[in-house]
């Protein structure tokens, strides 16, 4: 797996990974250590072409100033391997971003997700992903359920995230984007 993605800024990304850490700690959850990086990913593929990525992937960056985004709770992609998430609420300046990357990537792009369509696109920030049991998923859902999340973010950056099957996921690159 493969991902465009935006990183956290500093503050949210500190926070996310205190949750991380005390999900792993009361609850034994940490699936989500498979993509060590705290973020929200933009599309999802399992191969991407080289060198057109990093190329396109800058260029797109440096044309896209900063922005804001807001997130809105809790979310659950249920099924046999469930995620847990923080909502980050999609906006127009947001989709409009993620329409052009769609565009841009796909004829770069191998076997690409449908789940980041720009119809079924619904991004999150994961705090929970596969959990081994029913029990660690519950306990993790009390330990968050109460908490708000109603957090402003600003995105700053377009990066790749590489992850072979079954192995943690490295950052490959992270282009600033325009007015950082």
């Amino acid at each position: 797996m493969h991902a465009l993605v935006s990183l956290l800024d500093q503050t949210h990304s500190a926070l996310v990974r205190q949750l991380w850490r005390e999900l792993e700690k009361e609850c034994g959850l940490a699936g989500v250590k498979v993509t060590p990086f705290p973020h929200f990913s933009w599309q999802v593929a399992a191969d991407y072409g080289e060198p057109e990525t990093t190329e396109t992937l800058a260029a797109i960056a440096a044309q896209t100033p900063a922005f804001k985004v807001h997130t809105g709770g809790l979310g659950i992609f249920s099924g046999p391997e469930p995620v847990v998430y923080i909502a980050v609420r999609r906006s127009p300046r947001m989709d409009r971003l993620h329409a052009k990357l769609w565009r841009q990537f796909l004829p770069a792009a191998t076997a690409l997700s449908p789940f980041y369509h720009p119809r079924n696109w619904m991004p999150h920030i994961t705090l929970i992903f596969n959990p081994e049991t029913s029990a660690a998923l519950s306990c993790g859902l009390k330990m968050l359920a109460f908490r708000p999340f109603d957090w402003e973010l600003e995105v700053t950056n377009l990066s790749f995230v590489s992850q072979s099957d079954g192995q943690v996921g490295t950052l490959e690159y992270l282009h600033e984007m325009r007015g950082r």
